[in-house]
């Protein structure tokens, strides 16, 4: 099994579903994932019981080809996959604007 280092932030205790919500970062080498969490716990569950759960979650959905939900930061390697269909019309309507400038 590989290892991530792994972060939580913004843990936050929602009361109406007495659950712990944050935010758990996974750093996967040169990408960084970020997975909304929630773990239905009492108000007073142990820290270690509450991020062990969270980030058994995250890893868990990091790891799935359907991951779901999450933000990935590129690395500055990487480009966005975009076909040239989806550039068609934002170089039309800069080469429209251009024009109009020139």
């Amino acid at each position: 099994m590989s290892s991530h280092r792994t972060e939580i932030t913004d843990l936050t205790y929602n009361a109406a579903e007495a659950a712990f919500e944050a935010v758990v970062t996974i750093h996967d080498g040169p990408n960084t994932a970020h997975y909304a969490a929630s773990l239905k716990a009492p108000l007073n569950a142990a820290f270690e019981t509450i991020s062990a759960g969270m980030i058994a979650r995250a890893l868990k959905q990091h790891g799935s080809a359907r991951p779901g939900l999450r933000a990935r930061l590129m690395s500055d390697r990487e480009t966005l996959p975009l076909s040239a269909a989806h550039l068609a019309p934002l170089k039309q309507l800069l080469d429209g604007l251009f024009a109009k400038a020139a």
